[in-house]
């Protein structure tokens, strides 16, 4: 097999082109103002995955930060080590609830309790690669950006996605997240951009840069979605005349083959995985937006990585 990366779609092509370079005499990254930044986690249950991001930011961050982990509901095994594990870091915070909000109403409450300009959201399957924050900061403070999404690699190492875009599909019944650059190496994808960003509509809820400020403009997350609150809130972001722009030297692995250790880890799959909330969440967007974010082919894909997640375990 060749070693060559894949051609380019057109649609990248096209992503490439609209890049824009970094203002004329910005600043480096050594020269930033360093605006206050919280590192804001979501956990509930998977208590190895989230002391391993945990310890890849602290390995790989110089930009100075502070974690806040908002627990939904965890077992109170997990909240003892979530607490154990803070003891050891001044900047970190563990805040407790004692239900389950969800991801918007987690993120919601956890946004409104830090104190910094801005907040970075980490899913615990995000592993920090070394600048990772400095290069998101960056990007932030030279394009004075309300919202910046970095790179997104696989575990094994090549582009998960990179400006990533909400794309309206059959006929405009369906919208979808175009994982533009996927399966790329990371350093071919650099060597095109040449240090430009690229500015594009979807910003990940769980891998993301957001202004506090420009997201309570925005309204937040919707509360009364349980899955595709980042699709939702992305299209309130456009409505409102931001741009989500993108840094190539910021870089996060996404590990979506992460599978459960525990019998609450398992749970967790199940719920996270279920067909019925995911259409039932879908079923709502489609009301607000009049457009299908839950195709078949998605609830196939979903079923396939829930079986393939419990049949892991249960080979381990």
């Amino acid at each position: 097999m060749s070693d060559r990366p894949r051609r380019l779609y057109p649609q990248e092509l096209a992503k490439i082109s609209q890049a824009v370079p970094p203002p004329i005499g910005s600043c480096s990254a050594d020269d930033l103002d360093e605006p206050g930044v919280t590192i804001v986690m979501l956990s509930y249950e998977r208590f190895h995955l989230t002391r391993r991001t945990i310890d890849s930011i602290y390995k790989n961050t110089s930009y100075p930060f502070n974690i806040l982990v908002f627990d939904n509901g965890s077992s109170p095994g997990t909240v003892s080590k979530l607490r154990d594990l803070s003891t050891g870091y001044g900047n970190m915070l563990v805040y407790y609830n004692p239900d389950n909000l969800g991801a918007s109403e987690g993120r919601n409450r956890a946004f409104e309790m830090v104190g910094s300009e801005y907040v970075v959201s980490l899913d615990n399957d995000i592993l920090c690669s070394p600048g990772w924050l400095m290069e998101t900061m960056r990007t932030a403070v030279l394009f004075e950006a309300s919202f910046v999404a970095p790179m997104r690699l696989d575990v094994g190492g090549n582009v998960w996605s990179h400006a990533a875009e909400l794309v309206y599909t059959d006929n405009g019944d369906v919208l979808e997240i175009a994982r533009w650059f996927h399966d790329l190496p990371p350093g071919y994808i650099r060597s095109l951009l040449n240090g430009k960003s690229i500015p594009t509509n979807f910003l990940p809820g769980g891998a993301g840069l957001y202004k506090v400020s420009a997201f309570s403009d925005c309204g937040g997350f919707d509360p009364a979605l349980r899955h595709f609150e980042d699709l939702e809130f992305s299209l309130r972001v456009t409505e409102e005349g931001y741009k989500i722009w993108t840094s190539q030297d910021a870089m996060l692995t996404h590990d979506d083959e992460w599978i459960p250790v525990s019998e609450p880890d398992r749970d967790y799959v199940l719920k996270h995985y279920d067909p019925g909330k995911l259409r039932k969440s879908a079923a709502y967007f489609k009301s607000k937006w009049g457009v299908d974010v839950f195709p078949e082919k998605y609830e196939v894909a979903f079923r396939n990585r829930l079986s393939s997640k419990l049949e892991e375990k249960s080979n381990g």
